[in-house]
């Protein structure tokens, strides 16, 4: 269950307190107008006018949790119109736990939601990726008991399908590839690749890569699933990266 930590989730409140407490850690004096010209300028898209009373409700409870842990550290000077704020603490992060805390609580919720996403994944690559870990156990166990949240519609008991975590670490480590291939209404052939980026379409996995002697060179797309028989590495020959965004 949530806390009141304020600085804690996605909401405007919490987008807020994060706003004002880089203020707070300034040690500058500060306006509710620079906290809300700050937010713009980080693409918060905060509406000013819809936004001001929430902003005032957050300075009133940072001042508040302020001056329980630090007496006399909060200054206010100003009317109304003109109020400005500033900390004056000697700790220069006086509500570090408290932020801390919120991101502990946001991992903790990403945690639960891949628990929970489970069912969307082919069970190899579960096996591959959380073999002999506590995580792997949960899933397990959820699935077993009917507690599984998510499941995918898609059909992906495919051909090869269990053998996308071994293509993934084959990326990740940059290895030229040799392998037989099968095209769709096409002759089998040898391919090198270059593999560059695993990608899901239609429930059907490719990975695309640079070949010299395949067009196009750079992103040709292999199917998983026509993949046949072993994979051996090509040693000799210079691994070719993929560019700068061309992918994206």
């Amino acid at each position: 269950m949530r806390n009141n930590n304020i600085f804690e989730g996605s909401s405007r409140k919490a987008r807020f307190a994060r706003a004002l407490y880089a203020w707070v850690k300034k040690r500058e004096w500060f306006s509710l107008s620079d906290v809300m010209d700050s937010m713009d300028k980080e693409c918060t898209s905060v509406s000013k006018k819809d936004g001001y009373g929430e902003l005032k409700k957050a300075v009133m409870y940072l001042g508040n949790v302020l001056g329980e842990r630090y007496p006399d550290c909060w200054e206010k000077r100003g009317n109304n119109r003109t109020k400005e704020y500033r900390y004056n603490g000697e700790d220069p992060d006086p509500l570090k736990d408290m932020m801390t805390a919120s991101v502990i609580g946001d991992l903790e919720t990403y945690w639960e939601f891949c628990q929970d996403s489970a069912g969307f994944f082919p069970t190899s690559w579960l096996d591959y990726f959380f073999e002999g870990t506590k995580d792997l156990f949960e899933i397990k166990r959820a699935r077993s008991k009917g507690q599984q949240y998510i499941y995918s519609s898609i059909d992906r008991k495919l051909e090869n399908i269990e053998r996308l975590p071994e293509f993934y670490e084959y990326v990740k480590a940059k290895k030229v590839l040799k392998f037989e291939y099968q095209p769709y209404y096409d002759q089998k052939m040898e391919i090198v690749l270059h593999p560059h980026v695993l990608r899901e379409f239609n429930g059907r996995w490719h990975i695309y890569g640079y070949s010299e002697n395949l067009q196009p060179k750079l992103g040709y797309a292999v199917a998983l699933d026509r993949i046949i028989g072993t994979v051996n590495f090509v040693d000799d020959v210079s691994y070719q990266g993929r560019p700068v965004g061309f992918y994206e």
